[in-house]
Order: C-alpha cells, then sequence, then structure tokens
C-alpha cells in the first residue's frame, strides 16, 4: 500500500529493508522504508528539478 502512495519501487523497498536488516535487525528493517521513502522524496524534490532546468 505505501509503495503505491508514495510510489517507491519495489526494488527500491527491497534493498532497503534487507540493508536496514542487515545492519540494525528488525527494528532496522522497519525503519529503512520510510528513510528511503523520505530519500526518494527529497530527491525528486531538491535534486532532479535542478537537472531539469541544465
Amino acid at each position: 500500500m505505501i509503495g503505491k502512495v508514495i510510489e517507491v519501487p519495489a526494488t527500491v523497498t527491497l534493498v532497503a529493508v534487507l540493508f536496514g536488516g542487515a545492519t540494525l535487525g528488525i527494528v532496522g528493517a522497519l525503519v529503512a522504508i520510510p528513510v528511503a521513502a523520505s530519500i526518494r522524496i527529497i530527491l525528486h524534490e531538491t535534486v532532479f528539478p535542478r537537472l531539469d532546468r541544465l
């Protein structure tokens, strides 16, 4: 559900969960999805619009 709302690709979600789980265990796996979504939103709001202006 959250992947459809924020439009986080399944591969990004999977990699984030695997990385978060490997580093911080179950808590890391749970925290990794919102962190990955936040990073994606920040990139789309700041970095990618600047690339469109070039």
